[in-house]
């Protein structure tokens, strides 16, 4: 197997064993599917001041997220948030960006 295969099959497995439940609903209607869940905070500092930003995002396997699109919505932990960003990292993973509802 090569390096990148272990990657797919590595990073697959993290998702498996430390996701949690959601359903996401796309197109092709409603899917249960495992994410591991981030809230985000960041924060930019200039001369004036800063600016802070909260968003939250979600770990996925790509394969279970082959069909999502932008305002198509996930429900973790019984919050239903909107995808606003889609960001596959070609070696089997994809992060949402979420927008809470």
């Amino acid at each position: 197997m090569s390096f990148r295969a272990d990657i797919k099959a590595l990073s697959a497995e993290l998702v498996e064993v430390f996701g949690e439940a959601a359903v996401l609903t796309d197109e092709t209607g409603s899917s249960n599917i495992k994410v591991v869940f981030d809230e985000r905070f960041e924060s930019v500092g200039f001369d004036i001041g800063e600016v802070a930003s909260r968003y939250s995002a979600a770990k996925v396997k790509t394969v279970d997220v082959a069909h999502a699109k932008h305002d198509d919505t996930l429900v973790v932990d019984g919050v239903t948030y909107t995808i606003i960003g889609i960001q596959p990292d070609g070696l089997g993973i994809t992060l949402l960006t979420l927008s809470g509802i």
